[in-house]
C-alpha cells in the first residue's frame, strides 16, 4: 500500500482555494475574489517572473509567498480584515502552521 507524505505547499494551496470560491448564498461581495486575485496578481507581476513563473506552474515557493503577501498588505490592507472575516480565524491558523512547516 502507498503511503500518503505530508506536503505543506499543498496543504497551504487549499486556503487559496477556500478564499477564492464565493459560496451559493454567500453575502460575500462579488467583488471579493476580483479584489483579491487582481491584487495578488499585480503583485507577482512587480515582482518579476521568478515569482509570478512558478506560481502559474502551481509551484509554491514560500519566500516568493511571503514577497507577494507583505505587498499585498502594504498596498491593500483595508482588504486584510475581510479576508479575515470570509475565511475565518480557524482557517487562517491552520494555514499558518503549513506555511512556517514551508519554510523550515
Amino acid at each position: 500500500s502507498a503511503s500518503r507524505r505530508y506536503a505543506p505547499n499543498i496543504a497551504a494551496t487549499w486556503m487559496f482555494q477556500k478564499s477564492f470560491v464565493h459560496p451559493v448564498g454567500s453575502d460575500r461581495p462579488s467583488t471579493f475574489v476580483n479584489r483579491l486575485m487582481r491584487q495578488n496578481y499585480e503583485n507577482m507581476r512587480d515582482l518579476g517572473d521568478g515569482v509570478l513563473r512558478p506560481f502559474n506552474q502551481d509551484v509554491v515557493q514560500p519566500r516568493a509567498l511571503l514577497r507577494v503577501l507583505g505587498l499585498a498588505t502594504v498596498r491593500d490592507p483595508l482588504n486584510i480584515p475581510q479576508l479575515l472575516r470570509w475565511i475565518g480565524p480557524a482557517e487562517l491558523a491552520e494555514w499558518l502552521g503549513h506555511f512556517g512547516l514551508m519554510l523550515a
